[in-house]
């Protein structure tokens, strides 16, 4: 398992005009940005008869920083909370195979229709 994070407030993403219109408001600014990139393994072999290979990219946009070491996060926090979120996945799901004969799967018929590669955009 593998995952990249990495989160920065969403004014150092915008170019100089809108960056310092947004920092002269009275609250500042109170959004991030949050970048997600994640490689997965999830092993349900002995369960449910499969293994799941994730590849995930995502985004987050919230009002709200999720940086625990900030001290002002309280302060900064507004009465609501509001966020959009992108994901992008590619998952292979591997069925478990018989150990006398490899080329047979030892899995049901439904984890073997979702067998192989599949895409999640969420």
């Amino acid at each position: 398992s593998w995952t990249l994070l990495h989160e920065r407030p969403l004014y150092t993403f915008l170019p100089s005009p809108w960056r310092e219109a947004l920092l002269e408001t009275a609250t500042g600014s109170r959004f991030s940005l949050t970048a997600k990139a994640a490689l997965d393994t999830h092993d349900y072999e002995y369960t449910r008869s499969y293994r799941e290979y994730q590849r995930l990219v995502s985004v987050h946009l919230s009002n709200q920083h999720s940086l625990r070491d900030n001290p002002l996060a309280s302060a900064l926090s507004p009465d609501w909370f509001g966020s959009v979120s992108w994901s992008f996945g590619l998952r292979d799901i591997i069925p478990r195979r018989q150990v006398g004969s490899p080329w047979l799967s030892a899995a049901s018929p439904s984890i073997l229709q979702e067998a192989g590669p599949s895409l999640k955009n969420s």
